[in-house]
């Protein structure tokens, strides 16, 4: 996730890495495609799936600009031991 982040922060996103009840998140300070995801919530599905596709995980958005909570979040996916 480290070299995610600061791979897109050379781009010139706002990007930080943290973590939540210990797993670690991916947070964006400004969302690049306000005005798009303003438009077609399918931005930030699209988004999410790169992000994805490059971790090798499933990821839960928790926090979105779209919905006025200011950052975008990505953290891990959990899934239920079975």
């Amino acid at each position: 996730m480290t070299a995610l982040q600061q791979s897109l922060s050379e781009q010139g996103f706002q990007m930080e890495v943290g973590s939540r009840d210990g797993l670690p998140l991916l947070r964006e300070r400004h969302c690049p495609y306000h005005e798009l995801a303003q438009a077609d919530a399918g931005i930030c599905d699209l988004e999410q799936q790169v992000y994805e596709a490059v971790l090798g995980v499933p990821l839960v958005l928790t926090q979105c600009c779209r919905q006025g909570q200011g950052i975008c979040e990505f953290q891990p996916q959990i899934t239920p031991l079975q």
